[in-house]
């Protein structure tokens, strides 16, 4: 999915892996994040499925140049970092 981007420099939006989760309270909720897609899978989960949903914490990640997929280096030449969100999804039958 597309989200807005913070910040004034262009582009204005950035794609992320996404899912939409029907609370029964709030009409629907989207959790993003890449992470997300690991957790989905090891889950096995389908459209339809009653789940829980939890971020358990937060890891660096080597950060790639979006277009090229060459790293992304700091002043220094070292490879930047980015944080990534570690997801756990349980079933619940």
């Amino acid at each position: 999915m597309k989200f807005p981007k913070r910040g004034v420099t262009p582009p204005k939006f950035y794609t992320s892996f996404a899912i939409r989760v029907d609370t029964g309270v709030a009409a629907e909720v989207t959790l993003q994040g890449e992470g997300l897609k690991d957790a989905i899978a090891e889950a096995k989960c389908v459209i339809g499925d009653h789940v829980r949903v939890t971020r358990l914490e937060k890891v660096k990640v080597p950060a790639f140049h979006e277009r090229t997929g060459k790293p992304l280096l700091d002043n220094e030449g070292n490879q930047k970092l980015w944080d990534k969100w570690l997801w756990r999804i349980d079933k619940i039958h």
